[in-house]
């Protein structure tokens, strides 16, 4: 197969993915896709896969590896720099739609009106992980857009929240040795209701040995403002040597004492809290 790359997008209208036009296509293609915000309604999302035609048996047999996407910027340091090179400015104009995968993330008017499809998809061991305004987790098989497994966390969709997005997933490889191999690699979503939910990358199961029964509720030891919905997650965590850390998002201009934002780690295989930063102290 070629080297492939993922945009993804939201689209009221899904017949305006396969326009008539060719060029059209190409010159979507070239560009990086703006964000879309739904208003008035939650679109399907449309996860859409690009190839390189002719190119189908071109990529080494190292190219997975060196392929991977294991985080929401790429590296560590969140340069979104890809060392690939098989696309180029002199063959963009040839790529071709291999497959579209849609999320069915549809629905009415959103409490608050504010909903907006943000995720990066990650690649890691040879599968794409991406989440849902609603903090619904996919995996697909990258090559065909298969969905292998997906998880909904049951985020309260009558409830008002300041945002509804997800900006992606973490993951973190356990290299400790395992008898079950259960949650070996581990998927992190931090969810719009303030939770922290670890599942298993292999199967979607959540870790029953992370917080309580593979969630940990990120409002504990914060105290929440109003219900306006503000105290949120909507960044996926960063994971540093076994620790999960995560911030959080809160609407400002509400009160003089609103909710903290304070940054913590938690252990990647417990769930239990390792430390926390307030970055305006009382």
């Amino acid at each position: 197969m070629g080297m492939k790359r993922w945009r993804a997008t939201e689209k009221a209208d899904d017949s305006r993915l396969h326009d008539a036009d060719p060029s059209t296509h190409h010159r979507a293609r070239m560009h990086r896709p703006p964000r879309v915000r739904a208003s008035a309604e939650i679109s399907s999302l449309v996860l859409t896969a690009l190839l390189l035609a002719g190119c189908l048996h071109a990529v080494r047999p190292d190219s997975i590896e060196i392929g991977e996407w294991p985080s929401y910027g790429n590296d560590a340091g969140g340069s979104r720099y890809s060392p690939l090179t098989q696309i180029d400015r002199g063959n963009v104009t040839n790529l071709q739609i291999a497959w579209t995968y849609r999320t069915g993330e549809v629905g009415g008017v959103a409490p608050g009106g504010h909903t907006a499809f943000e995720a990066t998809p990650l690649m890691v061991d040879g599968m794409l992980f991406l989440s849902t305004p609603y903090n619904r987790v996919i995996a697909l098989n990258p090559e065909t857009g298969e969905e292998r497994w997906s998880y909904d966390p049951k985020v309260d969709r009558a409830r008002r929240f300041a945002l509804i997005t997800s900006r992606g997933v973490a993951t973190w490889l356990d290299t400790y040795p395992r008898a079950d191999r259960v949650c070996r690699r581990r998927v992190f979503v931090a969810t719009i209701d303030a939770r922290l939910i670890a599942l298993d990358a292999a199967t979607g199961v959540t870790c029953a040995d992370f917080g309580r029964d593979g969630a940990v509720d990120l409002t504990d030891g914060i105290t929440i403002g109003d219900d306006c919905g503000c105290y949120q997650m909507t960044s996926p965590p960063a994971v540093v040597s076994g620790l999960v850390i995560i911030g959080s998002s809160i609407g400002d201009n509400r009160a003089a004492d609103l909710e903290r934002g304070v940054v913590r780690a938690y252990d990647a295989r417990s769930g239990a809290l390792r430390w926390s930063w307030d970055p305006i102290p009382t």
